[in-house]
């Protein structure tokens, strides 16, 4: 793929360094793939974590905002494993996957605190 636009972007001056960010990105990841390895996601850590969380009561509009954020994380964890599973070369797909990664993060946290908050 010729990088005529690319290279005429950088020929404007005072670009920014994509590589930057993807490293910090692949950084952050091997540090999160470290920290679960250490067992510190492990059931009976998890177990014992939550454990002494009290049930909320009911709240509809808040079951909602739970189940719709956990919709669009399985959905971005989804295109992760498709994009996985059908790309030929993985560079191709880098930063769309990064995107991808970022919101099932985003979308599952943001689920946990809907159902934490009510």
């Amino acid at each position: 793929m010729s990088n005529w636009l690319l290279d005429r972007l950088f020929d404007a001056g005072n670009q920014a360094e994509p590589r930057f960010a993807f490293q910090g990105t692949v950084n952050w990841m091997r540090a999160l793939s470290e920290i679960i390895d250490n067992g510190a996601c492990s059931s009976d850590e998890l177990e014992f974590l939550y454990q002494k969380v009290q049930r909320r009561s009911v709240n509809r509009d808040a079951d909602t905002l739970v189940f719709e954020n956990m919709h669009m994380a399985y959905h971005n964890l989804a295109s992760l494993k498709a994009m996985n599973d059908d790309a030929i070369d993985k560079y191709d797909i880098c930063r769309s996957a990064i995107v991808s990664w970022y919101y099932s993060i985003y979308f599952a946290a943001s689920a946990m605190v809907a159902a934490s908050s009510g």
